[in-house]
């Protein structure tokens, strides 16, 4: 039956992946899940993503006037539940989270406050720190020093360089200029969140400029650049995107400099920057020049130098709008842009790769996958150390705003398992399809192995004395831990035994009645669902906890009589030298296999009533005299 189950699943297996070929290398690993564990509440948005260098993920969003946030692991499943990051209070409107991982896991959430101060509502940046684990580590503060009724903060973004200092960059909005400028301005913390001074300018014009919408990237070199869209050219009337690098200790490198080429009177918005292993850096925003908004791109060394002219990213040649770029870079120089996309008539998501900043991987294509009619908006993405995306965004799909996520990744040779995960295992190769293949010989296919998070080259991951496949496929126990059931039983003693269930905490029950727990016989090494292991004519519970003899040997002082001819012949099983005048009817008392005695009463021609307290009594007079005799 067993040979026959593996053979089916084969088939089908084969059937699979044969019948589902993919055309790109970059293929979906996890489908479209959704985020926030609350009920619909139709204001779910904004999510801000940050990985860890476990794999794990944190996600943060804003929804029903809150901060929320949930950790997730290396596979997209939730940590522990969501949790809300701002501490409420006489807050009158919460929004635009950002969040970044340091070196050690701590991870810090911004967002911006609304309080009402005379003559209106005006926003403040706080913060909060938390342990990896998504203990905070205090309470929230201040990070906008100038927040006030004259200035209100909006939409942060964070960074966090080698050293663990975290950068938070923002904008201010003067509420008391009639041309409603916006400034720049960043704050750098500490590896324990202490400040690293106060908020300084980042953007170089002090006119009516309205700078808005700050990007942030950090290099290996500790260097931060800072991109945003500029109103400086007001004459024109069209925002433009500008950008400027500073060095670790947040002194400015250069002057600030124009990223768009756009001429005449265009609106280039919305800047997304990631910086990559050679320390250049991408720029990307949203673009009018072409009359609606398209999605370009362009880069520069780690100097600040042009490497290209302005590329367009999105394919569409129609006239739908594609907005809020997100980018995010591998170590091997290429990098995604994702969007949010209106050419099928309602917002999708829309992501396109490019190996480096002048070869793209082919075209775009559609990320989000909800039902037609939908709508999918405001991407963010981040990419986990081992080459894995994880994508969210905003999604109506259930009829309220929800947080959705995909994850997604490099599958080389379209086998099914994502190559940072064969590149794990020297049984496997990335380039060599072996998903049907089983590497360990332990009943799980590799492909299997991958969906079980077990180990393709180990049989028995859990060293519970089971193997991989006998636990997924036959017990249903779980291949990641020795006791399924937590009863602190293995699950390979468990199922040896029929009167124990490796999926039910059973180690307080005493299954053969013999007066010891499954968990006393298991740590006894004795048989739980017979009275008498060792075939002595005593009970295991009455060998343990009564003679203080061995369950495991019939006789347990060598010299030639059972315990239990002992015990009943009034003798010390205990004591070589004691031992009955001669054989008795006992010789031959046992439990039989299967068959319960019943609370230390022996079966066949076994003594009772109260002759069974006589060699108890017995007993306990010769350990009694021995005692007496060494103390004198």
């Amino acid at each position: 039956m067993k040979e026959k189950a593996k053979i089916l699943l084969f088939f089908g297996l084969a059937a699979g992946m044969l019948g589902s070929p993919s055309a790109r290398s970059f293929e979906l690993l996890v489908p479209d899940f959704q985020v926030n564990q609350g009920p619909g509440t139709a204001s779910a948005a904004a999510p801000a993503v940050a990985a860890k260098t476990t794999n794990e993920f944190i996600v943060t969003w804003a929804a029903n006037g809150a901060v929320y946030a949930l950790r997730l692991d290396s596979r997209g499943k939730p940590l522990g539940e969501e949790f809300r990051v701002d501490q409420g209070g006489g807050v009158l409107g919460i929004f635009d989270p950002a969040v970044a991982v340091d070196g050690n896991n701590n991870f810090m959430i911004a967002w911006v406050e609304a309080h009402e101060i005379v003559p209106g509502l005006h926003n403040f940046l706080y913060a909060r720190r938390y342990d990896p684990d998504g203990n905070p580590s205090g309470d929230a503060f201040l990070v906008s020093e100038s927040s006030g009724w004259d200035r209100s903060a909006y939409r942060p973004t964070m960074a966090v360089d080698q050293n663990n200092t975290t950068v938070i960059v923002w904008y201010y909005r003067n509420t008391e200029v009639m041309c409603e400028n916006g400034t720049i301005y960043a704050r750098r913390y500490d590896a324990s969140g202490n400040p690293l001074g106060s908020e300084f300018f980042v953007n170089q014009d002090t006119g009516c400029d309205a700078s808005w919408y700050p990007a942030l990237a950090v290099d290996s070199l500790d260097r931060w650049i800072i991109a945003w869209q500029d109103f400086r050219d007001y004459g024109m009337n069209s925002y433009d995107i500008y950008a400027r690098s500073f060095d670790s200790t947040g002194s400015p490198i250069a002057a600030d400099f124009r990223v768009d080429q756009a001429a005449g009177a265009v609106d280039a918005l919305s800047p997304a920057v990631a910086a990559d292993s050679s320390n250049n850096f991408i720029i990307t925003w949203e673009d009018r020049r072409n009359g609606d908004a398209d999605i370009y791109m362009r880069c520069y060394d780690s100097n600040a130098n042009p490497l290209n002219i302005n590329v367009r990213v999105d394919v569409d040649l129609g006239t739908a709008e594609s907005l809020s770029p997100s980018i995010a870079t591998q170590p091997d120089g290429s990098f995604l842009i994702v969007w949010t996309d209106y050419r099928s008539g309602n917002s999708d998501i829309f992501v396109r790769r490019f190996q480096n900043y002048y070869t793209s991987l082919g075209g775009d294509f559609r990320l989000d996958q909800g039902p037609e009619g939908a709508s999918a908006e405001d991407p963010s993405l981040v990419v986990a150390p081992s080459g894995v995306f994880l994508f969210a965004w905003s999604d109506n799909r259930n009829g309220a705003w929800d947080i959705y996520a995909s994850l997604w990744g490099e599958d080389s040779d379209h086998d099914g398992l994502p190559d940072y995960w064969e590149n794990t295992y020297p049984c496997l190769q990335a380039n060599t399809v072996d998903n049907l293949e089983d590497s360990d010989l332990d009943g799980l296919f590799n492909q299997l192995e991958y969906e079980n998070e077990t180990n393709p080259c180990d049989a028995d991951m859990d060293q519970d004395g089971l193997s991989d496949g006998e636990e997924v496929l036959i017990y249903g126990t779980n291949p990641l831990i020795p006791d399924t059931d937590l009863d602190g039983m293995p699950d390979g003693w468990e199922v040896i035994f029929s009167c124990l269930s490796a999926l039910v905490a059973d180690s307080s029950s005493d299954a053969d009645g013999d007066g010891l727990t499954n968990l006393a016989e298991f740590r006894h090494l004795t048989d739980p669902c017979r009275q008498d292991t060792d075939h002595d004519a005593l009970s295991d519970g009455e060998e343990v906890q009564i003679y203080l003899t061995d369950p495991l040997l019939r006789d347990t002082d060598g010299d030639g009589y059972s315990d239990g001819e002992e015990v009943y012949g009034g003798t010390d099983p205990l004591d070589p030298d004691s031992f009955p005048k001669q054989k008795i009817a006992s010789t031959e008392w046992s439990y039989p296999e299967g068959e319960s005695s019943g609370c230390g009463q022996l079966t066949g021609s076994s003594p009772s009533g109260l002759w069974i307290l006589v060699p108890i009594l017995a007993f306990g007079l010769i350990r009694f005299w021995k005692n007496f005799s060494r103390d004198q």
